[in-house]
């Protein structure tokens, strides 16, 4: 996945070269001599990583935001392979889930608890 986040800049400046390159300038009639691929720059994103869809490569790098956002320590058990990203972010969901349960707590509990790293 995170490569997928490393090549996708190139392929989505192949996928605008293609656009422009069917433009019309002037009264010159555009050429489609090479077409690479004709869908979107994700779904070759997602081919080249080896993923089903661009949709599943999308959903996997907002998962990725999110950990690089809020669980820094699980983005790293990802990178080195220890866990998966379905499990990251499940962990993450518990991780929420626990919060939204103690916020309902009094103020020292819940001080208490975040001190913790609950």
């Amino acid at each position: 996945m995170l490569i997928g986040q490393r090549i996708e800049p190139d392929i989505a400046e192949r996928a605008r070269l293609r656009m422009v390159a069917t433009l019309k300038q002037g009264d010159d009639t555009p050429l489609r001599t090479i077409v690479l691929s004709g869908g979107q720059a994700r779904d070759e994103v997602a081919e080249v990583v080896g993923l089903g869809t661009g949709r599943t490569y999308e959903r996997g790098k907002a998962t990725i935001a999110e950990l690089v956002e809020s669980a820094p320590d699980l983005l790293e058990q990802v990178e080195e392979g220890a866990i998966t990203l379905r499990e990251a972010r499940q962990e993450v969901r518990g991780r929420e889930a626990q919060r939204a349960q103690l916020s309902g707590l009094g103020a020292s509990y819940k001080v208490y608890f975040d001190v913790v790293g609950v």
